[in-house]
């Protein structure tokens, strides 16, 4: 029996589809000089100033994922991407150069704005005396009224239902992208001119995209990888936060992992029945471990594993059998905008597998209503407590 895909529309793949018209207006609002100006005024000094950008889910990938664009722009190692858990609980004013005398540049993000723990990194940076901004779609929230600058999202309402979130994480990457590229011209390191530039970069490499083959060959693969209920995503790099990125979790419900290519190679390449293991690869070729992350695709598959590859390198370069989706390679010089297009693939992919096997995207969103489903425990206030789990300030 044939299968139709327009069947299988889910609120990601509506989400990916709209990228290429999101895009302009993202750029436009991540690199607004105006707000970038007040945020990080001329003459802000970032010698030996660190910069901290931190955030949960998807705010937290996207933050590992723009630290290699980042880091571009300050003193070694003076860039790090803590999870919003590791930041509030377990980070100390000393591993965090809280002493130093250009205070850290904190930077954290929650879209909509209600994360317990992002509320108390928030606060935790004020506490210690650091420079603050805060990412949020929302700043009429708790995050965003928690601080004074505040980076707004400004995502365009849509008809649609942004659930789970992928243009809101595309936001937070060209928000991150921005403030980098701003820090790289306060320190003289870019030039305005050739900030203009990379904006037009941005925007050709996303719009040249071709969502409608992406679109089909995804939807092929979730045919044939539907009954699979383990998964794991393996990157390096700003690939590693990628994988960490993909939807199964929320389309899908299905029992996922996400690793990089050498860790890997000593615990999950052991698990069992490996022909039912779903095994996803993000993988740059102008990263240094592009030669581990292809031996690691090739033994995945000697171990007789399902493999699909995201890759801009050879389809050469990998065993016969495995799924290359090959995607454009980003701008010489511009390596980073991989990342803006990486997690599309494995999104869509989600989505048509969560659907074809009749799951509710969170086990309880009705995409059609925009509705939760209140009488499962997905939704019950007592038991989800990302929002309501007490804030403690710990120095």
């Amino acid at each position: 029996m044939s299968v139709n895909k327009k069947d299988y529309c889910t609120t990601i793949r509506r989400q990916v589809l709209s990228l290429g018209d999101l895009v302009e207006q993202q750029v436009e609002n991540g690199f607004d000089t105006a707000r970038l100006k007040e945020l990080i005024p001329d003459g802000m000094d970032f010698d030996n100033r660190t910069v901290v950008m931190t955030g949960a889910g998807d705010c937290w990938a996207a933050a590992g994922v723009m630290k290699t664009l980042m880091s571009k722009f300050l003193d070694p190692y003076r860039c790090l991407a803590p999870d919003a858990m590791e930041f509030a609980r377990t980070m100390t004013a000393k591993d965090l150069a809280a002493d130093d005398k250009n205070k850290p540049l904190l930077i954290t993000m929650s879209v909509g704005g209600g994360t317990a723990r992002v509320v108390e990194s928030t606060k935790k940076g004020q506490e210690l005396g650091f420079e603050l901004i805060v990412i949020t779609n929302k700043p009429e929230s708790r995050v965003g009224k928690s601080n004074e600058k505040i980076f707004p999202l400004n995502l365009p309402p849509t008809s649609d239902y942004d659930t789970p979130g992928l243009r809101s994480y595309f936001a937070v990457l060209m928000a991150l992208a921005g403030i980098a590229y701003r820090i790289g011209v306060v320190r003289g390191l870019v030039k305005e001119d050739e900030v203009e530039k990379v904006k037009s970069e941005i925007v050709k490499y996303v719009k040249n995209y071709d969502f409608e083959k992406c679109d089909d060959e995804m939807f092929a693969l979730a045919k044939d990888w539907k009954k699979f209920e383990r998964f794991d995503f393996l990157g390096d790099d700003s690939c590693y936060y990628s994988a960490l990125f993909e939807k199964f979790y929320e389309m899908s419900g299905t029992l996922n992992e996400f690793d990089d290519t050498e860790n890997w190679n000593h615990i999950n390449n052991l698990l069992s029945d490996p022909e039912e293991v779903g095994t996803v690869l993000n993988i740059d070729s102008r990263s240094n471990s592009y030669d581990r992350a292809v031996e690691t695709a090739n033994r995945a598959k000697e171990f007789n594993r399902p493999v699909l590859v995201i890759t801009d390198g050879d389809k050469n370069d990998f065993l016969e059998g495995i799924t290359v989706y090959s995607i454009p390679k980003a701008p010489e010089n511009h390596s980073w905008m991989i990342s803006l297009v990486d997690f599309i693939p494995a999104s869509l992919l989600s989505g048509f597998h969560g659907k074809l096997n009749g799951r509710l995207p969170f086990n309880s969103f009705d995409d059609k209503t925009g509705i939760f489903d209140p009488s499962t425990p997905f939704n019950d206030p007592d038991i989800v407590t990302r929002g309501s789990s007490k804030v403690e300030i710990h120095i």
